[in-house]
C-alpha cells in the first residue's frame, strides 16, 4: 500500500474519498507482507474442480533446513503415494517460496475446505497413512530419512469471504 490513493480508487471514489478509504485500510492493517510462491505440481494432490468457492483455506507453512530440501521433497512424494492408496479423498496444493536468500527452503501446503465443518473432520493423519501403506518398519525408515529436515511448521485457517471479493471483470 502506498501513501496515496491509486488511480483505481481515485477514479471510482475521487481523490478525497479514495484517500480516506486508503487511510482506513492502513489503520486497520497491523502488518503486511508479500511472498511469491511457485506451484509444485509434483508435490501436490489437487482436488477435483469445485463448483463453489471453498468455505475455508488451511495454510501450512513448512520451513525446511538449508540442504534438507531433497529429503523433504522425497518424503512428500512418499506421502502422496500413501495418500493415493489410503486416503484418496485428501487433497492439497504445494507451493515453494521464491526470492531472497534462504527462502528456497520455505514450502506452503494449501488445503481447500469446501465446508466450514471440514475443519473439525480432518483426514487420516499422515503417519497413519504411511504405516498402513508402507508398513511400520518402512514408515519408520522413511521418517528417519527425513530426519531433522523440517525445522518448523505453522498453520492457519482463513475463512473465505466471497462477499468481500471483487469478481473478475468481463472481457
Amino acid at each position: 500500500m502506498g501513501t496515496e490513493a491509486g488511480p483505481a480508487l481515485v477514479e471510482v471514489y475521487g481523490a478525497e474519498e479514495g484517500g480516506r478509504l486508503l487511510g482506513l485500510l492502513q489503520a486497520s492493517a497491523a502488518s503486511m507482507s508479500t511472498s511469491i510462491y511457485v506451484e509444485r505440481p509434483d508435490l501436490s494432490r489437487p482436488a477435483p474442480e469445485a463448483e463453489t468457492p471453498p468455505a475455508a483455506v488451511l495454510y501450512i507453512d513448512i520451513t525446511v533446513s538449508i540442504g534438507g530440501e531433497r529429503r523433504f521433497e522425497d518424503y512428500a512424494r512418499k506421502v502422496i503415494e500413501a495418500t493415493n492408496a489410503k486416503a484418496p479423498d485428501a487433497y492439497w496444493l504445494m507451493r515453494q517460496r521464491l526470492f531472497g536468500p534462504g527462502n528456497a527452503n520455505n514450502y506452503r501446503v494449501i488445503v481447500l475446505m469446501p465446508q466450514w465443518a471440514d475443519i473439525d473432520t480432518p483426514n487420516k493423519p499422515i503417519p497413519q497413512r504411511m504405516q498402513e501403506h508402507f508398513g511400520a518398519a518402512e514408515a519408520e525408515r522413511l521418517d528417519a530419512a527425513l530426519g531433522d529436515a523440517i525445522q518448523g511448521i505453522n498453520q492457519r485457517v482463513n475463512r473465505v469471504r466471497t462477499d468481500l471479493a471483487r469478481p473478475p471483470l468481463d472481457d
